[in-house]
């Protein structure tokens, strides 16, 4: 990094290490090497830091030049308010590598001990091995205060340019961070689409329940009306088209003569009544060739808010379930429901919706089952081994407890306290493995027409989570990698055109069809019959149990055991 880059209204805080005086161990601010040579930033006396961090000399930290991260500031303390200021700023953070590969982790969250976050690698899709790792060139990251980390919840959605989060206020909101390609390389205006399509799936799929904020480095003038690239025009209809807007502050980027000359920073957000966002052109501790760019929103939270995804549902064990209390309840409510049908106080979708309510609720009351939807996963697997092996760890542990907890590698009980769990998990893999062994030779010598296993087969199949396809086969020809696409356009453009197929059974369609106009003809000829009591009871108990609830919460069981006045 050539130091001309820097601006000349920082240049002053920026000191070069042929100033032997400043390499001692009482140095403020933070060691950085660009290119070879050390330069530090030493902020001005009446600063004071929100927070600081101390990178220790001789760290590496390459330049944060290509990358921006949306930094959510909350003003409040440990008491969390029912409403709160919330600040989105898109600004270089000069304290992180943050142009890190996927094999360094989670680097984000290690900060500062009040400061979570998540984000993209530039490898995130392809991992580079740590022994081939080029130069960091990209990635994108979300960092906020740990405070309201139950109310921020990470999206997949979007490549390595693109992290999203989603805010869980009274009214959700999709916050994104973005790093649209430059105009370096001749594939960019393909990325720079790729990107532009990716962004508009998200707000479309979240546009009706959440407010969309996106922020970040979009590498386009939009501002300037001399301009008119196609990066230009292509950002500005997915605008348009998604009725997001933004609005201008002056220019954002500093070239290397010190001079602002473009404006590629941007918020773009749904919400209308949002304040303008600010151009932050003095921040003490920037360095950036990038001014950072401020947000402000009011959030609504909820004092007991949680994030509700992994609740597991609960399932009423009606052979547990006390009976005879569940029918006391129902006649007894029943009985206003019965009112309103006979006054014809209320139409009949509330009195059905009521009624079925009313059965779900009270067989949810009357089961009083500990829900575990909360609690941790426990070992799906399970023999003697694994039994003893976890009983000799538990004993090692409590041996090196009861003995201090000596932290020396070298010591004993140490060793022993590894060693049995080492035993521990090999036994886990061990049965894993057997299992699995298992399971081929059942694959391998099963009949062709067995159907349960061939569910249980695809079942499994949906469980594993892998969605990813490494080839397609379409009439005989192959696509791999990215002709995937195009063969599942091939297939799906050859079944929307009408063909008549060699093999199709037109004889049976035929006698299909004559059956549907006779069904038809006969139902239009039926009249309705009164159909008494007798006949509804039989028929609801000649009902298979055990079936899963429908829609509104309600199976077989609620009309069997709810008493006879219902």
């Amino acid at each position: 990094m050539n130091r001309t880059c820097i601006p000349p209204n920082r240049r002053n805080n920026i000191n070069s290490n042929k100033d032997t005086s400043r390499n001692g161990s009482n140095d403020i601010g933070v060691n950085r090497t660009l290119s070879g040579q050390t330069i530090y930033y030493l902020p001005p006396s009446y600063v004071t830091p929100k927070y600081q961090a101390y990178v220790p000399p001789g760290i590496q930290a390459v330049s944060t030049n290509n990358q921006k991260i949306p930094y959510m500031h909350p003003h409040f303390n440990s008491t969390l308010p029912s409403t709160v200021q919330t600040k989105i700023c898109v600004e270089p953070q000069p304290l992180i590598n943050h142009n890190q590969h996927t094999w360094q982790g989670n680097q984000q969250n290690k900060i500062h001990d009040e400061i979570a976050g998540s984000g993209k690698a530039v490898d995130s899709d392809d991992p580079i091995s740590a022994s081939f790792m080029p130069r960091g060139y990209g990635g994108v990251a979300i960092l906020w205060n740990k405070a309201i980390d139950k109310y921020i919840k990470p999206i997949t959605d979007g490549s390595n340019r693109i992290q999203c989060v989603e805010l869980l206020t009274s009214k959700p909101t999709i916050i994104m961070s973005v790093y649209l390609p430059t105009k370096s390389t001749t594939d960019s205006k393909i990325i720079f689409d790729d990107c532009i399509d990716q962004l508009y799936e998200i707000v479309q799929k979240y546009k009706e329940t959440h407010d969309i904020v996106i922020g970040g480095d979009f590498n386009e003038d939009i501002v300037k009306e001399t301009n008119n690239s196609k990066r230009k025009i292509a950002l500005l209809e997915f605008m348009k088209e998604c009725k997001l807007t933004t609005n201008h502050k002056g220019p954002t980027f500093i070239n290397t003569s010190g001079a602002d000359v473009s404006e590629i920073d941007y918020f773009l957000h749904s919400n209308i009544e949002l304040q303008p966002s600010k151009r932050i052109t003095d921040h003490p501790v920037n360095v950036s060739d990038h001014h950072p760019i401020l947000l402000q929103m009011q959030c609504y939270l909820t004092q007991h808010a949680q994030q509700t995804s992994n609740n597991q549902k609960l399932k009423i064990k009606w052979e547990k379930l006390d009976k005879q209390q569940y029918t006391d309840i129902i006649s007894k409510e029943i009985i206003k429901y019965s009112d309103m049908l006979e006054n014809d106080n209320e139409s009949i979708d509330q009195i059905i919706k009521g009624t079925t309510n009313l059965m779900s609720e009270t067989a949810k009351k009357v089961s009083k089952q500990k829900t575990y939807g909360n609690n941790k996963l426990k070992l799906t697997i399970w023999n003697k081994e694994i039994a003893d092996a976890l009983k000799a760890n538990k004993q090692a542990y409590k041996i090196w407890k009861d003995n201090g907890r000596p932290m020396n590698i070298d010591h004993p009980l140490i060793i022993e306290k590894k060693l049995t769990r080492k035993t521990f998990r090999t036994e886990i893999r061990n049965e894993e493995l057997r299992r699995k062994h298992n399971e081929r030779n059942i694959l391998i010598h099963s009949n062709s027409g067995d159907k349960n296993l061939f569910y249980k087969l695809i079942r499994k199949q949906r469980q594993n989570g892998n969605t990813f396809i490494n080839d397609l086969n379409v009439d005989g020809e192959t696509f791999e990698r990215d002709d995937i696409l195009s063969g599942w356009h091939t297939h799906f453009n050859k079944l929307a055109i009408p063909t008549e197929h060699p093999s199709f059974n037109y004889q049976h369609l035929q006698l299909c069809e004559m059956d549907y106009d006779t069904i038809l003809e006969i139902s239009r000829q039926f009249t309705s019959k009164e159909v008494s009591l007798d006949i509804i009871q039989k028929a609801i108990k000649s009902i298979n149990k055990g079936k899963a609830e429908d829609i509104y919460g309600v199976s077989i069981e609620n009309y069997l055991y709810g008493g006879d006045l219902f």
